[in-house]
């Protein structure tokens, strides 16, 4: 995995060397061990190498005519080698190569992973750009004019002197009203646009286009005559994507919680490097808790996991950092009210390893139906007979989905409550705050599924696009890796099948898969409710006094925020975070743009 970017000058005036050079500066973090640069007169290649697993130097040609830079990890490589008749030697980039020469634009409908690349076709004179089906690996690029200047991190772009710094307001509104941008193709700069995942950009002389390729599948529903093929086939999906993603040979971290999902990846991670090499490519585990802040029974759940699993256990105590005392450095307006806190964490992984396996996903892919959304989608005689497994044979308690609680409410919720009052004036006109509030708030969701509705619109949410970018080393900042092992597309084409009663209630596929599998994770694991945090940190800190509201008094916030209304927002003393948390969008907004002024 690596770091890249593209440029080219359409109407054939020559890449200046020096900006080359500073745009291949500002993409080291995303690659520190080695930069190359490819040029022809117009157009430039660059790339920046982050050593994971065996890579070809890129930019790469087999022809001379066509040439890939990119960032890339592929789902069965084996599988892909056949298809295409490759050794096993050739590297995962010319695996992406190869598959265009052989199919063309068609080859990513045989491609599955984490990627984004740019492709020169000299026969064509096109430049094509992908990024992987979820969008997990980031794409930005610049179209002003004939310029055309293509990315996986935003500074390398900022470096060029024809990208403005002009800000995209609508985006800023987006980050004062929802905490994150909700359009997919743009960014917090008006000259940078995102590509988003499942998405193409093909770029000719006279043309750029944007098409999508992929959607998520509705695939066919599972029906197995045993109840023990349906832990057998989900073990056999997550084991091969966490195979997927260790580094060969190399060190690999799991970022561990006292829960089910990190637990679950950490013992794969455990046992398939024991069975390959034990010792020499180990696996060691970070978990974040709080001493005395709030109160948190997290660390004391993951050391019983990394006891049981016998690995090594690190802690990051996130009570140490305060709030709002260092300033931030991301690309983007962020909602990290600690970057030093964040900062320390990745630069110690990155110390032992390259790669930091993450749990995020596993509730998204196995979110439970509830019994009447089954009804309306499936037979009702399959309902029954899952229902009554249900509740009999594994005595659960499934979701009934009956809506009478939203009956039973007096007073029908206020669909202004949140909107933050104190926005300028002129600013609110300029974006249409109001109608944007009730377009996000208020819009009905496609139903993609007859009755996995909730699982469809949690996994393409548009927050996964900022947890996608901010774990990305051209966002943080380090070289370390974070994949989702639980987005596998082949593992989620299989949940998405799978019958909701009984597997999805309580997670009883991964709780099931657990006791079966590793039983050196205790029960107090296995068998132990969700349960969130008993605080929340930032109130804490709030009602021990810290004051970070002055910062959005200075000028840099004038054009956004009328001072006066926002200082009569703020309570004397919360009791609830939501009161504050309007506010605070427009602390961490201030704290950015002074710092990206500098």
């Amino acid at each position: 995995m690596s770091g890249w970017f593209a440029l080219w000058h359409r109407d054939g005036q020559p890449a200046d060397p020096k900006i080359l050079q500073a745009i291949l500066q500002a993409l080291t973090p995303s690659g520190p061990d080695h930069q190359t640069l490819w040029q022809a007169e117009n157009l430039a290649l660059g790339h920046t190498l982050l050593a994971i697993r065996p890579e070809s130097p890129q930019p790469l040609t087999l022809d001379g005519e066509v040439y890939l830079t990119s960032s890339v990890r592929l789902d069965g490589a084996a599988q892909l080698r056949r298809d295409l008749g490759c050794g096993p030697t050739v590297t995962q980039p010319e695996l992406l190569l190869r598959a265009y020469l052989t199919w063309g634009e068609a080859c990513l409908e045989r491609i599955q992973g984490d990627f984004a690349f740019a492709l020169w076709d000299g026969r064509q004179e096109m430049l094509w750009c992908g990024r992987d089906q979820l969008g997990l690996k980031p794409l930005y690029y610049a179209h002003l004019g004939p310029l055309v200047l293509v990315s996986t991190a935003i500074a390398p772009l900022r470096t060029h002197p024809a990208v403005s710094g002009k800000l995209n307001e609508r985006a800023i509104a987006d980050f004062l009203l929802f905490d994150f941008n909700h359009n997919p193709h743009t960014t917090t700069f008006k000259d940078i646009q995102c590509l988003p995942g499942g998405h193409v950009l093909r770029i000719t002389p006279e043309d750029l286009t944007l098409r999508r390729y992929w959607t998520l599948p509705v695939p066919e529903p599972r029906r197995d005559r045993h109840p023990q093929d349906y832990i057998e086939a989900f073990h056999h999906h997550l084991q091969t994507a966490v195979e997927d993603r260790l580094p060969p040979g190399k060190p690999a971290a799991i970022l561990l919680s006292g829960g089910l999902d990190s637990g679950i990846l950490g013992a794969l991670a455990r046992t398939l490097r024991s069975n390959i090499a034990q010792d020499l490519t180990p696996i060691q585990a970070y978990t974040v808790g709080y001493r005395n802040l709030i109160p948190d029974t997290e660390p004391q759940y993951s050391r019983q996991t990394a006891q049981g699993l016998e690995i090594p256990l690190h802690n990051f105590w996130a009570d140490e950092a305060i709030p709002f005392s260092h300033p931030p450095s991301s690309p983007e307006p962020s909602l990290d009210p600690t970057p030093q806190f964040t900062t320390a964490k990745y630069g110690l992984i990155a110390q032992q390893s390259r790669v930091l396996l993450y749990g995020q996903g596993g509730d998204e892919g196995m979110r439970l139906s509830t019994v009447g959304e089954m009804l309306r989608g499936m037979p009702w005689h399959q309902v029954g007979l899952d229902l009554w497994s249900c509740l009999f044979t594994y005595k659960l308690r499934p979701h009934w989905g009956t809506g009478l609680r939203a009956k039973l409410r007096r007073l029908p919720p206020d669909p202004w409550a949140g909107y933050p009052s104190w926005l300028a004036p002129d600013f609110e006109a300029q974006v249409g705050g109001r109608d944007r509030w009730q377009e996000i708030r208020h819009r009905p969701d496609p139903i993609i599924h007859p009755y996995r509705h909730r699982a469809y619109r949690s996994l393409l949410q548009p927050l996964w696009r900022l947890n996608f970018e901010t774990s990305d080393p051209g966002y943080h900042g380090f070289p370390l890796e974070i994949p989702f092992p639980f987005l596998d597309l082949r593992l989620l084409d299989f949940l998405l099948a799978v019958p909701p009663l009984p597997w999805f209630v309580d997670k009883t596929l991964i709780r099931a898969t657990l006791r079966q599998r590793y039983p050196q994770i205790p029960p107090t694991i296995t068998e132990r409710p969700k349960t969130p945090l008993a605080g929340h940190p930032i109130l804490v800190w709030l009602q021990r006094g810290l004051n970070p509201w002055d910062i959005v008094g200075e000028e840099v916030m004038s054009t956004y925020i009328n001072w006066a209304q926002f200082q009569r927002a703020i309570p004397a003393q919360p009791v609830n975070i939501w009161e504050v948390w309007p506010l605070l969008r427009a602390v961490h907004l201030a704290r950015w743009l002074h710092s990206t002024s500098k």
